[in-house]
């Protein structure tokens, strides 16, 4: 009988465990660090999202030079199978007329829409954040993610 009870008491603390299994701790990425970039796509390193719903990006286009041009931001979730990657939600439109005015991307299935905000449901586990900056000079800018 105790073993029988012993046996119950497991089965239910496993149980009752996974239901209350904490949350991750939020986390935070520097996905572009604050440079000056000519034209061309650059992608950041695969970030991973252990057991956050959401994150939130900010872009920051800070200065241009020799000559005038545009960024523009986008989060990509990877395929877990192929290995692909796909659009998640992005700044939309090139940022140079944002100059010096940071663009906030936010997905998470809880997070209301703000004016001026991008959101999208969930983030998946591995993502990336890709800019593609067009046009002659560079552009200087910063991309920054939380997970939460």
């Amino acid at each position: 009988m105790l073993r029988y009870l012993q046996s119950i008491a497991l089965a239910a603390a496993v149980f009752f465990g996974a239901l209350i299994a904490p949350k991750a701790e939020p986390r935070d990425w520097i996905p572009f660090p604050t440079l000056a970039r000519a034209a061309g796509t650059y992608n950041s390193p695969v970030m991973q999202n252990d057991g956050g719903t959401g994150a939130v990006c900010y872009a920051k286009y800070s200065a241009q030079a020799g000559g005038t041009p545009t960024m523009t931001v986008v989060v990509q979730g990877m395929d877990a199978a192929s290995g692909d990657f796909y659009n998640l939600f992005s700044t939309g439109q090139p940022l140079a007329v944002a100059l010096n005015t940071p663009q906030k991307m936010i997905a998470g299935s809880f997070v209301a829409t703000e004016s001026g905000n991008l959101t999208v449901n969930q983030v998946p586990r591995s993502f990336r954040v890709q800019a593609v900056v067009s046009g002659a000079g560079t552009a200087t800018f910063s991309v920054g993610c939380s997970v939460f």
